[in-house]
C-alpha cells in the first residue's frame, strides 16, 4: 500500500515536473504542487480515456497531455486573480480624490457638476 502510493507520487511528480517543462513560461509553483498536478492530470486523463475512449488505462501521452492543461489553466487563473489587485492599487493612486466618499465615487461627482449647472447647489454634508 505505501509502495503504491509513493509510485503515484513518484508518477506525478514526473508527469507534472515535464508538463511544466513543456509549456514555455514562468509557472511559481512548488515540488509539492507539481506532484499534485500531475497525479491530477492523470487522474483527469484516466477518467477521459475510460468514458470516451473506452480504454482501462490512459497512458503517459494522454497524462501528459491533461497536465499540461491544467497548469495552463492554473497559470491563466493566477494571472487573472493578480492583475485586478494590481489595477485597483494603481486606479486608486491616480484617482481623484472624492468629496463625498459616502455617495460613491463616480456618480457623486456627477450629481454635484449637475446640480451645480442647474444653479440648484448641491448639499454638502459636514
Amino acid at each position: 500500500m505505501i509502495g503504491y502510493l509513493i509510485l503515484i507520487a513518484l508518477g506525478g511528480l514526473i508527469v507534472g515536473a515535464l508538463a511544466r517543462l513543456l509549456l514555455p513560461g514562468r509557472d511559481p509553483m512548488t515540488i509539492f504542487q507539481t506532484m499534485l498536478v500531475g497525479i491530477a492530470g492523470s487522474l483527469v486523463a484516466g477518467v477521459v480515456a475510460y468514458y470516451a475512449l473506452g480504454q482501462r488505462a490512459a497512458g503517459f501521452f494522454l497524462s501528459l497531455l491533461c497536465t499540461i492543461g491544467l497548469v495552463y489553466a492554473i497559470r491563466k487563473i493566477r494571472e487573472r486573480n493578480a492583475y485586478p489587485a494590481q489595477r485597483s492599487a494603481a486606479a486608486s493612486a491616480t484617482a481623484p480624490h472624492d468629496e463625498y466618499p459616502s455617495r460613491g465615487g463616480r456618480r457623486a461627482r456627477t450629481d454635484r457638476h449637475r446640480h451645480e449647472r442647474r444653479g440648484t447647489g448641491f448639499p454638502r454634508w459636514s
